[in-house]
């Protein structure tokens, strides 16, 4: 694929994660995914698994953020990097941590994907928790 069409693909995959839209999220991801979320010690072999995974994040209202992107990359024919700020505001529990109002907080984030047949195959996501820990402690 192309530059511009794995562009396209990524794009159409954060806009659905970014809206909460559980089915157009799910339309992105290829039949047989492998995601990797180093930070939370998480790997998902199944496409029940994903959805699974964004359903439970959805549900707890994780979903409306405001992503910036800050670059991103074609590394060559099926494999995308991005680089992203993200900010959202949480509350209740988030990434098995109580919190008490609501908070907002602003995550640095790389995620590395793999795109087979116009859909995510692979998502490798990495970000740093202490971050979240500290804005959600003070």
């Amino acid at each position: 694929m192309t530059a511009a069409e794995l562009f396209a693909v990524t794009d159409a995959h954060f806009k659905a994660e970014y809206e909460g839209d559980l089915d157009a999220t799910m339309a992105t991801i290829h039949p047989n995914p492998h995601f990797i979320l180093h930070p939370l010690g998480m790997e998902i072999n199944s496409w029940d698994g994903v959805r699974e995974y964004y359903k439970g994040l959805y549900d707890a209202g994780f979903h409306h953020f405001d992503a910036t992107i800050l670059g991103r990359w074609a590394v060559d024919a099926r494999t995308v990097i991005v680089e992203t700020t993200v900010r959202m505001d949480v509350s209740g529990e988030f990434l098995g941590m109580k919190i008490d109002g609501t908070k907002t907080i602003v995550l640095p984030q790389i995620d590395i994907l793999t795109i087979d047949d116009g859909l995510i195959s692979g998502e490798r996501v990495y970000f740093d928790m202490s971050t979240i820990q500290k804005q959600l402690s003070g």
